[in-house]
């Protein structure tokens, strides 16, 4: 991860542990609270900003009944008069007055012209218009947060978190899952091969035990 000078570029990917561990109980507060001790150490403002939205977007899917009740919830637990809450709720406008999602996605790069790929503000906005034009369909999700052209693989893991949140295992399509045969290969030392299944099983053990 690339981050910025001013330190506003966090990897959503990062805060997916928060939101898992308080998915049981729905608390997207206490999903962006966690993810706000953990931010604060190496950003502020709209970064640890960033870092709050992306976990309360995930725990919220777990009860949301679609995309849009999903990021209105999210937005609730970052400052409302921040960038970052300006930018989601410009998207989120956007889709309600029947905008397509190409130009969204012009009028987005439009407005950060000059912003760096990597930024807080304009991936939270291509994340944001992902989620809702994906319709809570898993591919057009992923993809359309792929095909935003910015932060690639930290959005589009992000949204593949949402939507699998949303959808739940029995959701996911069978045609991306059988391939992976359960199966994954890490490059952290003394662990190699592992199963999707038994990561699954250790995060919600952790999420179990962490739980009020």
């Amino acid at each position: 991860m690339e981050y910025l000078p001013e330190g506003e570029s966090p990897s959503p990917v990062g805060q997916e542990p928060w939101a898992l561990a308080r998915n049981e109980l729905q608390q997207p507060y206490r999903a962006a609270l966690l993810s706000y001790q953990d931010a604060a150490l190496s950003h502020r403002a709209n970064g640890i900003y960033g870092a709050m939205w992306a976990a309360a977007l995930i725990s919220s899917a777990f009860t949301a009944a679609g995309p849009e009740e999903s990021i209105v919830e999210s937005i609730r637990h970052v400052p409302p008069a921040s960038r970052l809450a300006a930018e989601i709720r410009t998207v989120l406008g956007q889709f309600r007055q029947g905008v397509d999602w190409e130009q969204c996605l012009d009028d987005l790069h439009d407005r950060h012209t000059g912003m760096s790929w990597v930024h807080t503000i304009n991936n939270a906005g291509a994340l944001t218009a992902a989620v809702l034009w994906g319709g809570g369909r898993f591919g057009e999700t992923v993809g359309l947060a792929v095909q935003a052209g910015l932060d690639t693989d930290s959005i589009g893991a992000t949204a593949g978190s949402w939507a699998g949140a949303l959808l739940g295992q029995a959701g996911l399509p069978a045609a991306l899952v059988a391939p992976l045969e359960d199966r994954c290969r890490t490059g952290v030392f003394g662990l190699g091969d592992l199963t999707v299944s038994s990561l699954a099983e250790r995060a919600l053990a952790i999420a179990e035990a962490h739980s009020p």
